[in-house]
């Protein structure tokens, strides 16, 4: 976990009164010790709760301890700092342990990139959404769990060429967005993706409203790969990607023993 993105856990950790969970796979006792106080000193100066848990690596895998440690654990949202972007955002390879964390873990996932803004008072975020259930849970746990009042909430939906596009799907959105006390600049809006990929247009719109978090909800994760949407805004958008599995399904993985 990069210092950014120990930073972006500990204020949303902050504001929902949980605790951070630092996972390490450790290659010396005497590195993961070193690693431990640094991480300690971080959590003093965020003033938040912090637990160390280091886990030997197997053989040649990061990924699987990983996996192994968060589902032992059983947390909620694994935090991992983007590497390897470019000055735009864009990521030209997820890394293995991210990969395999979107599509192996039940945990969701909050991508911390390196081009983020950091975090002000007021915080902007973007919710794409459409008719599927994962979508609404992604709109639930930000309304429940991540919204102050006076952020900005932007939900939107993509349409292709003119129309009334997802007009109907935003309108329960609408609704729900008024009972909440946002900025005047929250939004719900249908964006026309003019022959762009989807992704392209989620990761734009995220840049012309300076967002701080794309937040997707996504179901069907315990695949060999992630959707294809998914895993383009989740290199393309510069902000921090928040992707948020299917709490049904997540229930149904874990009740399994995985």
């Amino acid at each position: 976990m990069s210092k950014k993105a120990f930073h972006v856990a500990a204020c949303l950790a902050k504001q929902s009164n949980c605790k951070i969970m630092v996972m390490h796979v450790k290659e010396s006792d005497a590195k993961s010790l070193a690693l431990q106080t640094d991480y300690e000193t971080l959590a003093l100066k965020e003033r938040v709760e912090n637990q160390f848990f280091a886990r030997p690596r197997r053989g040649d895998s990061v990924h699987e301890a990983v996996v192994e440690l968060a589902e032992e654990l059983q947390v909620d949202f694994l935090y991992m700092g983007a590497f390897g972007a470019d000055s735009s955002g864009v990521l030209k390879v997820l890394g293995s342990t991210a990969e395999w964390c979107l599509t192996a873990c039940t945990a969701s996932l909050v991508l911390v990139k390196s081009t983020a803004f950091e975090l002000e008072e007021q915080r902007t975020f973007v919710i794409p959404v459409d008719s599927s259930d994962a979508s609404a849970a992604a709109f639930a746990f930000v309304q429940q769990k991540l919204m102050k009042p006076r952020d900005i909430l932007h939900v939107v939906t993509i349409s292709r060429g003119k129309g009334t596009g997802g007009v109907g799907i935003l309108g329960k959105y609408k609704d729900k967005m008024r009972a909440m006390p946002l900025d005047e600049a929250s939004r719900t809006t249908s964006l026309d993706s003019q022959g762009e990929n989807v992704a392209d247009t989620i990761a734009d719109h995220c840049k012309k409203v300076q967002a701080d978090f794309c937040v997707i909800g996504i179901s069907g994760f315990m695949k060999e790969k992630l959707g294809s949407v998914s895993d383009s805004v989740v290199r393309q958008a510069r902000c921090t990607v928040m992707v948020v599995k299917d709490p049904r399904e997540v229930s149904i993985q874990r009740a399994k023993g995985r």
